[in-house]
């Protein structure tokens, strides 16, 4: 075999290998360079450091020397405070003294004192302040800001005696104050060739330079050669004298054109660099030719609109490996959308079956059972189908559909994520397929029609006995679902219906026996005993089996099973199955929970034997519950139980128990909204809304109880609570009691009532009003009518006779009054009421 290409690979990688050589060799050179120069400015900076320590330390020690020598000598104390020039021996110790500290630091050069009170310069010899040689120094000194600290004097020259060469040095200066006024000055100078002698011992000035300036800006050396060819590397300031010191290298040229051939050689290094990449994308474009010639190949045979290759969006290689394995990938994704259109195909059989809508022809339901046995005869997520690949719905005489409905969602199942609801779900589904199923002559389908409900259909063949083990089968359903799980379920069972002509009358089933009849769970002994579900960290769901209980359903066909291959189910298009009427049923039985509670198996028929409604019994529960709340009854609870306690005796349906208390809180707002504004204010803000919630949310009536009695006991505090600050509270209060007991008084009215309290008939009428929201009339009406119905069902008397009892002289008057309260006449009333 011809290694063309390996060849090309090697000659197209070799001159990378050399490019890529070359610019690091040119990038090491560059850092070295960079690092060269780097290293020489630290050192200068070093130096220049070391050396402006040397000279403060040097000047340092001078000044502290001094500074010692004014405070403890007593000599120069003496010298100042002396007057003339006459003392001989002191002038003598003076010189003595100085000479001394000449000794002890050898950088002195010269010294004087002058004393200012007689004009006296002392120098070793007395000298008049105006004949001084440095008089103009120490003009200078004089006139300038005095100061009694160390002063440093610029670089200059000084000669002490007119006969004497000048000398560059810089001066020391203490102005001496021994008395209040300035007594004099101390000068000492300190030659600056002594100074450059110490600093020139310290570098070597063939290859590196120093300078020295002073605040004034002049330099103490003095520059030899050309200027230009020095280079600055390093600068510093002293805090001490405000001297600035500079260090570089001599030859500044050699350095800048050694740091310009490091640029040229850092520019070889790029264009290395670029011809480079150049080369590779050159190279590489050529030897990727063939693969690009493949690849495009491959393309075509996708057909048009697919991606151009520039657009790809993998790499040249996946994309061949995607093309090579393009056939398989294609088959599993056709096998995996088959398996869902069977499961839809099948959902939509088991919806068709509840609905009771037939099937349109007998073709479309042989296809579609034999389509949905795909997905059937195993296991689906959260729902098991019959075995009924080719032998159509198991063979079966009655049909019978239940309704699992999980309970309080929001406070159990909800907490949960949605992996975890998923497997609570199969679960769920898995106990109920193999409890049902273990009945031998029962079939059963279970899909999740809702969210939280599971429906089943049961296919029986006619036993009697089935019906009761589907209620038998259901409670241990419950009672296992609440033993093993974290939340409970509730069951509505409808009755058992003929199948009429599904899938028994007619089926055209010809076979030795019925596929699914005989279909039951591969589990063991049963769920009874089986998995046990429990939620580990993080709510994920761990579903173990228990003694012989497999969580996972395997479900296999029974005896007889394939049989009956290639039989064919044929529905009469329009006849119903009979499992929607059941289903309907079931639903109908689960709107019960409310009433007959949670975690239990509610039946059709058990709904049916409820004591009848009576809603006109309820509207007048409600009716005084208001009543007592809006007067501040204190046993307003009393008629809250009567009105929860009717509604569960009569087995109310959870629609009608919200319709019935959405009632009570519209009429009790209509009723509070024309009391007092206080009150109105706590009802809308406090009571009403937390009341509408608990309608909305409530799932059992005794939860409704227990929210609405809450709420009500918090609102009839805060309405005492308004009442005892009112002004007429308590005057109300005794109206009330006294009309209580003397309501059958025919001329009680607003005026009597002003009489017996003294208070005007108009405002007893407003604060009525506003206090127990309804007018007086309307309050004396209720009470009257309410006795005269007792006495109408509890005496014989006639009905004028009931009306003049109440307080009603006129019969007329006491018919419309009461027709206008109940709705009805006293006489119909008694009828009604007396059946």
């Amino acid at each position: 075999m011809n290694r063309t290409w390996l060849r090309k690979m090697i000659w197209s990688y070799l001159p990378i290998f050399c490019f890529i050589f070359s610019f690091l060799f040119f990038v090491f050179f560059q850092t070295l360079v960079e690092q060269n120069n780097r290293n020489t400015k630290e050192s200068s900076q070093v130096f220049v450091n070391q050396l402006l320590q040397s000279v403060d330390v040097s000047l340092r020690s001078l000044d502290n020397m001094l500074i010692r020598e004014m405070v403890s000598s007593k000599l120069l104390t003496d010298f100042f405070q002396e007057r003339g020039k006459d003392n001989v021996f002191l002038n003598y110790q003076v010189v003595n003294r100085m000479l001394e500290l000449k000794q002890a630091l050898p950088i002195i050069d010269s010294y004087y004192l002058v004393r200012n009170k007689d004009g006296i310069v002392f120098s070793g010899t007395t000298t008049k302040m105006d004949a001084f040689s440095d008089i103009d120094f120490i003009r200078s000194q004089q006139q300038g800001k005095m100061s009694y600290t160390s002063m440093w004097s610029t670089f200059r020259t000084y000669r002490e005696f007119s006969n004497l060469q000048p000398k560059e040095v810089i001066s020391l200066v203490h102005n001496v104050a021994i008395t209040n006024g300035a007594d004099g000055m101390i000068v000492v100078n300190i030659s600056l060739a002594s100074l450059r002698n110490m600093l020139g011992e310290m570098y070597d000035p063939e290859r590196a330079f120093v300078q020295l300036y002073d605040n004034g800006g002049n330099p103490l050396f003095h520059a030899k050669g050309e200027p230009d060819r020095r280079r600055v590397l390093a600068s510093q300031t002293s805090s001490y004298t405000g001297w600035t010191a500079e260090s570089g290298v001599t030859n500044g040229k050699t350095v800048a054109a050694i740091s310009g051939i490091s640029s040229v050689w850092l520019m070889l290094g790029l264009l290395v660099f670029v011809a480079g990449g150049v080369s590779i994308v050159y190279i590489t474009r050529k030897n990727y030719k063939p693969i690009a010639d493949l690849v495009f190949r491959i393309q075509d045979q996708f057909g048009t609109g697919k991606p151009a290759l520039g657009r790809l969006a993998v790499d040249e290689f996946t994309f061949i490996e995607t093309a090579i394995n393009n056939f398989a990938e294609q088959t599993k994704v056709f096998q995996q959308e088959n398996q869902r259109t069977a499961a839809r195909k099948q959902k939509a059989l088991f919806r068709e079956l509840l609905s009771d809508s037939g099937f349109q022809e007998g073709g479309h339901a042989e296809s579609g059972l034999q389509e949905s046995g795909h997905a059937g005869s195993g296991r689906k997520e959260g729902g098991y189908a019959p075995s009924i690949v080719s032998s159509g719905l198991p063979l079966h005489d009655r049909l019978q559909v239940f309704v699992i409905e999980i309970d309080h969602p929001e406070h159990a199942f909800g907490r949960y994520k949605s992996r975890d609801q998923s497997l609570f779900k199969f679960v769920i589904s898995s106990a109920a397929h193999e409890m049902f199923t273990m009945h031998q002559q029962m079939s059963v389908w279970l899909e999740w029609t809702a969210p939280l409900q599971l429906t089943g259909i049961l296919f029986m063949t006619g036993e009697d006995e089935e019906a009761a083990a589907a209620a038998d089968t259901a409670q241990r359903l419950t009672a296992w679902v609440h033993a093993h799980l974290a939340f409970s379920v509730t069951i509505g069972l409808g009755e058992a219906v003929e199948a009429g002509s599904g899938a028994g009358g007619e089926s055209g089933a010809v076979a030795g026996g019925m596929a699914g009849r005989g279909t039951r769970e591969g589990i063991g002994t049963g769920a009874g005993e089986g998995a046990e579900v429990r939620a580990g960290a993080g709510a994920e769901a761990r579903v173990r089996a228990g003694e012989g209980a497999g969580a996972e359903a395997r479900v296999r066909a029974g005896e007889g099973a394939g049989a009956g291959a290639g039989a064919e189910a044929r529905v009469r298009a329009g006849e119903g199955t009979g499992a929607g009427t059941s289903n309907r049923q079931a639903l109908t039985a689960l709107t019960f929970k409310a009433a007959l509670g949670h975690n239990r198996v509610i039946a059709y028929k058990e709904t049916q034997q409820a004591t009848a409604k009576e809603t006109n019994k309820h509207l007048q529960a409600i009716h005084r519950l208001i009543q007592q709340l809006r007067l501040h009854d204190s046993d307003w609870k009393d008629g809250f139980d009567d009105f929860f306690k009717g509604m569960r005796s009569c087995f109310l349906p959870k629609n009608e128990i919200a319709g019935l208390c959405r009632y009570f809180v519209d009429h009790l707002d209509l009723q509070l909204s024309q009391a007092s504004k206080e009150y109105y204010d706590v009802w809308m803000n406090d009571t009403s809304p937390p009341l509408q919630q608990a309608i909305e949310e409530f799932d059992t009536l005794d939860e409704l109880q227990l929210l609405f009695g809450a709420t009500l006991a918090r609102n009839a505090e805060q309405m005492a609570l308004l009442a005892s600050h009112r002004q007429h509270h308590q005057l109300l209060q005794e109206i009330r009691d006294y009309i209580g007991q003397d309501y059958a008084n025919s001329e009680l009215s607003l005026e009597y009532l002003g009489d017996k309290f003294g208070i005007s008939a108009k405002y007893i009428s407003q604060l009525f009003k506003e206090e127990f929201g309804e007018n007086f009339l309307d309050y004396l009406s209720q009470l009257r009518i309410m006795e005269a119905k007792k006495r109408l069902l509890e005496q014989p008397d006639s009905i004028q006779e009931v009306g003049e009892r109440v307080g009603y002289v006129n019969a007329a008057t006491f018919r419309r009054v009461f027709r206008k309260v109940e709705g009805v006449s006293p006489v119909d009333y008694r009828k009604r009421h007396a059946m």
